[in-house]
């Protein structure tokens, strides 16, 4: 028996693709509701379509631009199609999937202990155990007390459902207001965006900021929530324990974004358990270097001034620089990264701020 601890959509969707393939699998949920509470602003890219059949029922808008704001400068491009997804029907269709592969689902069951053999829960309930696969998210208890993911670093993200008057098929980011990360606006349609800003410091006070900056009044709905910052030496894999998704930290530093990272890390699960390979060395093989670039890229715009941002826009607005970016996939910097250099060989100056 597999045990899959948390229904979010990573458990879901790992819980889905092992009773596919003829696992027999339990999946645990610590809440007794299913996609809540929502932590996350769920936007992502089209490359979705490569993991799942993509439904209407959990499409709530889809962006075909970006607008990055800076200073005085702004920028507009043309992206390929994003989707913003509804998060609760998301995570409720990907677990249906897997109930329907003959997943079994127990709610309000919160792991509390945990060794070899067997598994307790909140509720008194004690199981066998052969393997665990913990989908708990940033915060993972197995994770921490496995031991395989240690001095953990988060970024804290805060977020604002609210009405607000934008261009409702683009996706706005700020990404000098603050030294760490960025703020962003995403339109769910009909009036009402998703605004946001993550940082490790003064969260309430930069949010605060952004949302007067905004002149926002009237807040409909808070969300948030940690959000693990990835690092090239986290392990996924020992003995009877396996992390997927945000609980291993597959995180993409750029953005924050662990959708599309933690659903590919089910795929190496599945492939691990078929054929009897080390999961670590598939996760690695699959996402290493992309979430290499993820990082390269984090690490040289926190050393960034708006000015440089400013700069960094003005190269960006040219025709062959947009046109090029038209086809980029941000989810896979290797694929782009070395064409944009060739293409306007100024940018190298932004990468050396990391020298």
């Amino acid at each position: 028996m597999i045990n899959v601890i948390g229904a979010g959509y990573i458990g879901s969707y790992t819980s889905y693709l092992l009773a596919k393939n003829g696992f027999k699998v339990n999946v645990y949920e610590e809440h007794k509701e299913i996609g809540k509470p929502v932590r996350d602003t769920g936007i992502v890219t089209s490359t979705l379509n490569n993991l799942i059949n993509v439904q209407k029922d959990f499409i709530q808008n889809e962006v075909t631009k970006v607008k990055i704001f800076s200073g005085k400068e702004f920028l507009e491009l043309d992206v390929k199609k994003e989707y913003v997804l509804d998060r609760v029907e998301f995570d409720k269709y990907l677990l249906q999937l897997a109930i329907d592969n003959g997943a079994k689902l127990f709610l309000d069951h919160r792991l509390v202990d945990f060794n070899k053999g067997k598994l307790k829960f909140s509720n008194d309930k004690v199981i066998e155990n052969e393997k665990l696969v913990g989908a708990d998210g940033p915060g993972s208890f197995i994770a921490k007390k496995s031991g395989l993911i240690k001095n953990r670093e988060y970024l804290i993200g805060k977020e604002a459902r609210v009405k607000m008057k934008i261009d409702e098929n683009a996706f706005e980011v700020y990404p000098s207001l603050v030294n760490d990360f960025f703020g962003w606006v995403v339109p769910e349609g009909n009036g009402i965006v998703r605004i946001g800003i993550a940082s490790k410091n003064n969260i309430k006070e930069h949010f605060d900021k952004f949302l007067k900056m905004k002149n926002v009044k009237k807040v409909l709905e808070h969300t948030g929530g940690l959000i693990t910052v990835y690092k090239k030496n986290y392990k996924f894999f020992r003995d009877n324990i396996y992390l997927v998704g945000e609980a291993a930290g597959l995180v993409k530093n750029t953005t924050g974004g662990g959708i599309l990272t933690g659903m590919i890390s089910s795929q190496e699960l599945l492939k691990s358990f078929k054929q009897g390979k080390d999961y670590n060395k598939l996760i690695k093989k699959r996402l290493r270097k992309e979430l290499f670039y993820h990082d390269l890229i984090r690490k040289s715009l926190d050393k960034f001034s708006e000015k440089n941002y400013e700069d960094l826009m003005k190269l960006l607005s040219q025709d062959k620089v947009t046109n090029l970016m038209k086809t980029m996939n941000r989810d896979f910097p290797s694929t782009f990264g070395f064409k944009l250099l060739l293409m306007e060989p100024r940018l190298l100056k932004f990468g050396l701020k990391l020298i």
